[in-house]
């Protein structure tokens, strides 16, 4: 039987994705004054995505910045004043009301600075928002904006799709899910090619229309482009005989075996 036994092959569509597809969306309200990239440009993290009309913004932190500037002040000689107090508090030189007054400037002067050190954390963040730059290394596959239209907070701008870190998405029958899972080896076969595949997880919940479950691959070395359509195929382990070595005797079914002399 070892020289007729074959391990069966299977295969099933196979469609690589990206693990990351980003969209970039503005977080600040703003008149979009630069695109430099277009779709199908390749991007490093970092790269400049779009840049938005900052000078509201910019004049909200130079604001901000005067705010704390002249709270800070304040907030100091608030402290010394009620050190003095304290002072002559415990040398009975002035009443107990002068004292309880000093303390509640202190705490009203130093709420406001804290107030206006929040306020420029806020508008730093803010100017920073007018700058949108790529989180990864990736390629534009949509921009939703152009220069000189107004956008908000939640808009998106640019779409990315990470160029690293893709995975192949496969459909596996109920049938299938223990041969593909105890396979040895697993390939995506596209255009000639048959890169190697590394099993990441089966997800354990059925499509309640196709019946399948799903199953994510991702490339031992080399990948192929997110979208690339292809098949996955792997070879079970259990051997079989072929249909055509099989014959039926008194309604049992076997192999006749060459017995040699």
């Amino acid at each position: 039987l070892e020289d007729v036994a074959q391990t069966p092959t299977y295969s099933v569509p196979a469609t690589v994705v990206a693990r990351n597809t980003p969209s970039i969306s503005a977080e600040i309200a703003a008149a979009v004054t630069e695109i430099p990239v277009l779709v199908g440009d390749r991007v490093e993290q970092g790269a400049l995505l779009a840049r938005l009309d900052c000078r509201r913004y910019e004049a909200q932190r130079d604001s901000a910045e005067s705010a704390l500037a002249q709270a800070k002040p304040n907030r100091l000689f608030s402290s010394r004043q009620l050190g003095r107090t304290e002072d002559l508090r415990r040398k009975n030189s002035i009443s107990e009301e002068l004292l309880d007054q000093r303390q509640t400037e202190l705490a009203a002067n130093r709420t406001l600075e804290q107030g206006a050190a929040a306020a420029l954390s806020q508008a730093t963040i803010d100017v920073d928002a007018c700058v949108l730059r790529a989180p990864l290394d990736a390629i534009v596959t949509a921009t939703h904006a152009s220069v000189g239209a107004y956008v908000t907070p939640g808009m998106p701008v640019v779409a990315l799709s990470a160029t690293s870190d893709q995975e192949v998405s496969v459909s596996l029958r109920a049938d299938q899910v223990e041969s593909f899972n105890t396979a040895l080896s697993r390939y995506f076969e596209h255009g000639g090619q048959a890169l190697a595949l590394e099993l990441r997880t089966i997800i354990p919940v059925f499509d309640s229309i196709s019946r399948t479950r799903e199953a994510r691959l991702t490339f031992r070395s080399t990948s192929a482009m997110p979208g690339t359509p292809g098949r996955v195929t792997w070879r079970g382990q259990q051997s079989r005989v072929p249909a055509e070595f099989l014959l039926r005797r008194d309604l049992q079914i076997g192999v006749f075996i060459l017995a040699q002399d």
